[in-house]
């Protein structure tokens, strides 16, 4: 089942909710913060927290969810952040 999945990526601490259908997220988790985008390993450290959250929710689905149809995400230091912005988008 495709899923949908939206994430706050702080600086302090970062946040993620899943949704696979309905107005509600069937599963949210909190994670580590990571470095603003704007920062020299921006990108590569927002990459890593997108995939401990991913795994993080979807670890007691089973294999019902094939991957997200749709991303979200809030990070920090995105509008200061230029290329790596456009490498997360």
């Amino acid at each position: 089942m495709p899923a949908v999945l939206a994430l706050d990526l702080g600086k302090s601490a970062s946040r993620a909710a899943l949704w696979l259908a309905g107005p509600e997220p069937i599963t949210i988790s909190d994670g580590p913060g990571t470095a603003g985008l704007a920062s020299p390993a921006g990108l590569a450290a927002a990459e890593a927290v997108i995939g401990v959250l991913w795994n993080r929710l979807r670890a007691g689905l089973g294999s019902t969810v094939t991957g997200p149809v749709a991303l979200c995400v809030g990070a920090a230091g995105a509008t200061a952040a230029g290329e790596a912005a456009a490498g997360l988008a």
